[in-house]
């Protein structure tokens, strides 16, 4: 659960995606596809799934004569007796109290902010409060009621944010990514404690920290996680009664688009701030796929956090490949999410080969997406995002890249990708390439549906340099890989090439030697590689492309 007024991304619950008795579909039941897109999300990110119960009207009459507990008691009645009650569904209520104009037992605008927000204006609201002594704290608070099939009464859940009215106007617009974030409700007046600007204003991970709906629903899912637990229960925890009532008919979700056959499995890969989660949040929201995030299934690795790992992670997730093997994140998202991965699904955030050599043999029809982008495209994208503890030199930011590298895969991802984005312009036009590469369109400006390694395997001096490694069985110095190199009939390596794109790729090839910074050319023809279990890898990789890597000549 994020904190209040933080901003630690959420994790996979280990009862929502570990094989056995799973919740079914969860239905909130709103006329708002703002609330339920910001729903999505949140509850994507625990890895629960939660479907839109669309609603053409207002979900539920608005009798306001009562308390909260009181109107949504009332709703989730009147909506089981329109949809019956065979799932889960929960409906959500927004109130605010502007302190300066309410009573101790009475908040204004109360329940009634929606229609109050919608006849007034920020310069009548700033009017109001400093006539009534300028005092401009103020409190929005979500409440949601749950109707569990079986049980009389509604689950009640609350969350609250404090905060105050800003002292002038929205000067910003809403964002189309996460359009509850806007300028058109509450959120664009309200400055939560903490913070300097509007919600709506907020970056997405620091609004989510901050946001009141975002506190009720996650007392929903932690409820939900409870009832998880109950579904699994031993044998001798429970007696077993008579079945329920027949359930009520399922509703179509919001996003069940049809797909073709097979569905789309993408992974996709990319340096730190190409756009990966860009596009995996996009074509969950917009296309329906399931969203699945590598490193939060490392974070829920039972490995041991020491002191010394440092705060992005690095650390930790080497530490956990090399005690669970460097394929279990691969194991563990077809083993948590095994039955789900037969429909659409993207993972983003893959740094190892072996990871990716685990997803193709496990789920044959994948696709790699590789996202790319400049250095400086990158960097300022970074300083934009400003996440806590991030890098604010070139330099920081290269070793970021450097210690992503040594997980093994990025450095070489071009040979292997079946998909490529260059993703240097706006969002709005990224968005675009990511529409295209889900409809199999080719003809979007920097997208390739076809992409292939630059060389064939007559030029390709890495791909060659360790497969004379593999062929030898033993480890050699780079003039005898020169030598050898020659001896198959091709263009010769020189024993710097070999050493230069060997030493690049310390994850598939070992150097046996120490570095030596003043090593002559002689000192680096003499230097020892051996291929490692990931070089094997990369060229098995490598050599299942067929044509998309036999055909390619030098000139590619």
């Amino acid at each position: 659960m994020s904190s209040p007024g933080g901003s630690r991304r959420a994790s996979p619950r280990r009862l929502f995606v570990e094989p056995g008795r799973l919740l079914g579909r969860v239905y909130f039941y709103t006329s708002s596809i703002e609330k339920y897109l910001q729903a999505r999300l949140v509850f994507d990110r625990h890895g629960l799934t939660v479907d839109y119960f669309k609603s053409k009207t207002e979900p539920y009459d608005e009798d306001y004569a009562g308390t909260t507990p009181d109107l949504l008691t009332k709703a989730i009645s009147q909506i089981t007796g329109r949809i019956g009650s065979g799932h889960p569904v929960f409906v959500e209520d927004t109130s605010l109290r502007l302190e300066a104009l309410s009573e101790p037992l009475r908040d204004y605008p109360g329940m009634h902010v929606k229609d109050w927000f919608a006849a007034t204006s920020f310069e009548d609201c700033d009017s109001a409060l400093r006539a009534a002594g300028g005092d401009r704290t103020a409190v929005v608070k979500s409440d949601i009621a749950l109707k569990i099939p079986g049980l009389d009464r509604p689950v009640l859940f609350h969350g609250e944010t404090a905060g105050r009215v800003a002292d002038g106007p929205p000067a910003f617009v809403v964002n189309p990514q996460y359009p509850w974030l806007t300028p058109e409700t509450f959120n664009g007046w309200f400055v939560p404690d903490s913070c300097g600007q509007p919600l709506g204003a907020l970056p997405l991970e620091e609004a989510l920290g901050h946001d009141f709906r975002v506190r009720a629903f996650e007392h929903l899912i932690d409820r939900l996680e409870e009832y998880a637990a109950a579904l699994n229960l031993p044998p001798a925890a429970y007696r077993r009664k008579r079945p329920l009532a027949k359930q009520g008919e399922e509703a179509d979700s919001l996003f069940s688009t049809p797909y073709g056959n097979p569905a789309p499995a993408l992974l996709v890969v990319g340096r730190t701030c190409a756009g990966k989660t860009t596009f995996a949040e996009h074509v969950s929201a917009q296309h329906g796929l399931k969203y699945i995030e590598a490193s939060a299934v490392v974070r829920s690795l039972g490995v041991e956090r020491l002191p010394a790992d440092d705060p992005d992670g690095f650390a930790f997730a080497m530490r956990a490949l090399d005690q669970l093997g460097h394929d279990i994140v691969a194991r563990e998202i077809v083993r948590r999410y095994g039955d789900q991965l037969d429909g659409p699904f993207v993972v983003s955030g893959l740094r190892d080969v072996e990871e990716l050599r685990s997803m193709r043999e496990l789920v044959p029809r994948v696709k790699v997406v590789l996202v790319e982008a400049s250095e400086r495209t990158r960097f300022e994208r970074h300083v934009l995002r400003a996440r806590a503890g991030a890098e604010l030199t070139i330099g920081e930011f290269r070793a970021r890249d450097s210690r992503q590298d040594a997980f093994g895969l990025l450095p070489v991802v071009e040979d292997l990708a079946d998909i490529r984005i260059l993703n240097e312009g706006r969002v709005e036009e990224y968005r675009h390439q990511v529409d295209a590469v889900i409809g199999d369109r080719g003809s979007e400006p920097g997208v390739d549906m076809r992409a292939h390694p630059r060389h064939g395997p007559e030029h390709h001096q890495l791909y060659r340099c360790l497969k004379i490694l593999q062929q030898a069985g033993v480890p050699l110095q780079c003039d005898e890989i020169e030598a050898r190199s020659a001896e198959l009939g091709a263009v010769s390596i020189r024993h710097n090439n070999a050493n230069k794109v060997l030493r690049a790729v310390p994850a598939l090839a070992q150097r046996l030697d120490p570095a030596n910074g003043n090593a002559s050319q002689q000192d680096s023809a003499r230097v020892r590689y051996a291929i490692t279990g990931p070089g094997a890898t990369y060229l098995s990789l490598l050599d299942g492309r067929g044509d998309r890597f036999t055909s390619q000549n030098a000139d590619d």
